[in-house]
């Protein structure tokens, strides 16, 4: 049984990377692009009504979607429920979201507002039509059907948008985007998904699964409304425009971690479930989960804040220099997401939510008292205020972690910090690039990408990590090297 799931595992890890790189990729494109050609401001209007999108998705899945990933022996009735049960929340909060758009406006003060929230409010009957098929592929581990309908989606609405902003839509380039990749991508599920609901609906199989999911929904909700709360902080505090630097550095520090995070996560859920009552086989496999995720992570975050700076100049032009200070700080508390997520993934497989909302509900007050602190220090103490948030959050999962799977902090330290100190010697190698006075910005950060490559892979070679040395020889046999 389990060598069985290591092989479903490796092929739908592989999938799953394809898909998340390839998704990143094309949206990368097309935001560089798009940010070249757009201004700051357009971006900033965006992200003012963000929360309300998220959270509306939030009451939309209520949880049910991971309680069918991790009930075993779920059957028709219970996909059904759930589908039509999307499908009447999201049309109510479609109407809500319609009507609510002219007090919207009004707190931020920007008319422009409504009929963006208006367009917007589609979305979300959009995206539940396709909620249930897009959960039992991933229980599958089918992320090739995904990587499918996601490239195709992505690429189709980049385009569309592209389209509409040289034509000077302006910030109506980027509604469409959304719009159209929801739509494309709900159909695609439906194209190439063989599940079709029945016409039967119970409440029983919602009641079943209620459990765990409201606790899962509860998270997701305050979640939503955390990751978003400085953007309503600072939409109301200050311009568009700063909002605008500040939403979109956070948006690209999380480019290298989401890769990481959202293929791992979406495949280990799942897997995870499977080994739910085998907590020795379940805490290995969190452990090499979290090796071979930092071995990735570390180098790739410190790399990105190194060469930052060149990065913005060079794709998205001086225009956008200021979002440099907000990317690299944000970076920070980057490095340590794919940790708290890999942590969380496996308190939830074990089933339960109900200590992953208590921890949740820890945070979400830090997060409030931190605020409460920092907001009058202006945009940065906010910043330096959640990187402290994201420190203690990982802690206080570490410790329930170690609890639950006897995988203690001092352990995890103890597996990482070889690749942390790595990682932090590459970081001081790219930096000392610096004194060279590269003029050529295209040369300096070839030179720093090659440098930090060569010193991160001599050192892991030259310490015999064991998580590197198993990946080459796994790429030399593979490819017959």
């Amino acid at each position: 049984m389990i060598e069985i799931l290591k092989k479903q595992t490796l092929t739908a890890l592989l999938w799953s990377f394809i898909e998340r790189f390839s998704l990143q990729l094309s949206q990368f494109f097309f935001t560089i692009f798009l940010a070249r050609v757009l201004s700051p401001s357009d971006f900033g209007l965006l992200a003012m009504i963000a929360i309300f999108i998220t959270l509306s998705n939030s009451f939309i899945d209520s949880g049910f979607g991971h309680a069918l990933i991790q009930k075993q022996n779920s059957d028709k009735l219970d996909e059904s429920s759930i589908f039509y049960f999307n499908i009447i929340l999201s049309s109510s909060f479609s109407c809500l979201l319609f009507l609510s758009a002219p007090l919207i406006s009004k707190f931020y003060n920007v008319e422009e507002l409504i009929n963006i929230i208006r367009i917007l409010s589609l979305s979300l009957i959009l995206n539940s039509l396709g909620l249930v098929q897009r959960t039992l592929l991933i229980k599958s581990l089918n992320f090739k059907t995904l990587f499918k309908v996601q490239i195709i989606a992505t690429t189709s609405s980049g385009v569309i948008a592209i389209i509409l902003a040289l034509n000077n839509f302006g910030v109506y380039s980027l509604v469409f985007m959304t719009i159209s990749h929801d739509f494309i991508n709900t159909l695609l599920l439906w194209i190439y998904s063989s599940w079709r609901p029945y016409l039967k609906f119970s409440f029983n199989s919602l009641k079943s699964m209620f459990s765990f999911g409201s606790k899962l929904f509860i998270v997701s909700l305050s979640n939503s409304f955390f990751t978003n709360i400085y953007n309503i902080i600072i939409g109301k505090l200050y311009t568009s425009e700063i909002l605008g630097f500040y939403s979109k550095g956070y948006s690209f520090s999380r480019i290298p971690v989401n890769l990481i995070l959202n293929t791992a996560n979406q495949v280990f859920f799942p897997v995870f479930s499977k080994l739910q009552n085998d907590k020795v086989e379940l805490k290995n496999t969190l452990q090499i989960v979290s090796k071979n995720l930092m071995m990735v992570t570390f180098p790739a975050m410190i790399g990105f804040i190194m060469i930052s700076e060149e990065l913005v100049i060079i794709l998205l032009t001086e225009k956008w220099i200021q979002i440099v200070p907000y990317l690299q700080l944000l970076s920070i508390s980057a490095i340590f997401h794919p940790l708290i997520g890999t942590n969380i993934t496996a308190m939830n497989s074990l089933g339960r939510s109900d200590l992953y909302l208590k921890v949740d509900i820890f945070n979400k007050i830090l997060i409030i008292i931190i605020i409460y602190f920092t907001y009058k220090y202006g945009i940065f103490g906010l910043i330096y205020g959640h990187i402290l948030s994201v420190i203690i959050s990982h802690f206080l999962y570490s410790y329930f972690i170690n609890i639950l799977l006897n995988y203690s902090i001092f352990q995890q330290i103890e597996d990482l910090s070889s690749m942390f100190l790595v990682s932090t010697t590459m970081g001081i190698c790219v930096y000392s690039i610096e004194y060279l006075n590269i003029s050529n910005l295209y040369i300096d950060i070839i030179v720093k990408l090659l440098i930090g490559l060569f010193t991160y892979t001599f050192l892991l070679n030259l310490l015999k990590i064991k998580e590197f040395l198993d990946f080459k020889n796994m790429i030399i046999s593979k490819f017959n090297f």
